[in-house]
């Protein structure tokens, strides 16, 4: 298939003033469309950067000749050495001690969409890249809006970057809130430094029955930066351009070793700069094949619970600050504690009355 172009990939419209407006954006930061490269059923990704047909033959592909930008706007000067906080990262569940894999696969539940909707794009995948240069990250993606067009839908597709400047997808497949899905990625032909020639990166919705698969190289180096479970997103301005259902749980995580056989190893959380604004972003992981990444699409955490501060009798305008303390008979409009509109409090906020107050015991 030809370079994805606009009717397939077009340019978001919230966006740094920096990027040109032709500029699609990608779970790697912004890219020109001539440089985001989508395969067709048996194609793959080859050591040289080119795609390689199932029929033997060679689809000719040049290195880009177009700066990335990250989601500040920034050009990216070295994509194959550029830590994933560039991409716009926010937390992730990640392992960097186990050495190199040949296998990480994970299953996960498609979240409800956003409350609000403004062009942004959101990203949740498991992922592999190599820990020396940190080139070729892998990654089975499921993406709200991630075509980047406007269509305020969740999609899945297999990515690869950044090798030769260019950015590798499948084919995007549609799914739906509430589909049970999958990511796989897996390789052959590893040799005894770890390094696994030949990967296919397989993103299915167990539910409908559809996957997209990438075939792909790892270009020389060992996958040995794990990824349990990553959320990323761009042009969020407000928590609740984020899933509502707070929470993504990637669970059955399964590792497969280079050498051969499976591996079990603890997840270490990490968060990326200090995004803004805050949305009470969290990681955790409960055992080596579960990952949860957390947030509040409204309100903040309080007692572990998302909670809507502006509204919550027993948390109003902050954590703890409960409406019946000051008032039997208050309500929490707008963080504060007061009676209703056209009412006032009576005997200390016992009550509330539309008229005079009665004599109080």
């Amino acid at each position: 298939m030809a370079n994805t172009q606009g009717a397939e990939l077009t340019a978001s419209s919230a966006r740094p003033a920096s990027v040109p407006a032709d500029f699609v954006v990608t779970p790697h930061g912004y890219f020109h469309p001539s440089c985001v490269i989508e395969l067709g059923a048996g194609e793959r990704v080859h050591p040289s950067g080119e795609i390689a047909r199932a029929d033997g033959s060679v689809r000719s592909v040049t290195s880009c000749a177009f700066p990335r930008f990250d989601r500040a706007g920034q050009v990216v000067t070295d994509p194959a050495k550029s830590p994933p906080r560039i991409d716009g990262w926010v937390s992730s569940e990640q392992n960097t001690g186990q050495g190199p894999v040949a296998g990480l696969w994970a299953n996960w539940t498609v979240p409800a969409a956003p409350p609000v909707h403004a062009g942004q794009q959101i990203y949740l995948f498991p992922g592999l890249q190599s820990l020396a240069t940190g080139s070729n990250i892998f990654q089975p993606v499921l993406g709200w809006n991630q075509r980047g067009d406007g269509h305020q839908r969740w999609t899945m597709a297999s990515w690869d970057c950044c090798l030769r400047g260019n950015d590798f997808h499948s084919q995007i497949i549609p799914v739906n809130a509430g589909d049970s899905v999958s990511g796989t990625m897996t390789a052959i032909n590893c040799d005894a430094r770890g390094v696994c020639a030949d990967w296919e990166i397989t993103s299915a919705d167990n539910s409908n029955g559809m996957s997209s698969t990438l075939h792909t190289t790892s270009n020389g180096q060992a996958m040995d930066w794990l990824f349990g479970g990553v959320l990323e997103v761009y042009a969020v301005d407000q928590c609740a351009q984020l899933p509502a259902s707070n929470s993504i749980q990637f669970s059955g995580l399964t590792t497969v070793a280079a050498s051969g056989g499976t591996r079990s190893f603890n997840w270490s959380p990490v968060f990326y700069d200090n995004p803004t604004p805050s949305c009470s972003f969290g990681a955790s992981s409960s055992d080596p094949s579960d990952v949860t990444l957390s947030w509040c699409a409204v309100g903040q955490r309080c007692g572990g619970v998302c909670t809507d501060t502006l509204t919550d009798r027993n948390n109003c305008g902050s954590c703890g600050h409960r409406c019946r303390e000051e008032g039997l008979a208050y309500q929490c409009r707008n963080g504060e504690c007061g009676c209703p509109p056209g009412t006032q409090p009576c005997c200390g906020g016992d009550f509330c009355r539309a008229g005079r107050c009665p004599i109080c015991p």
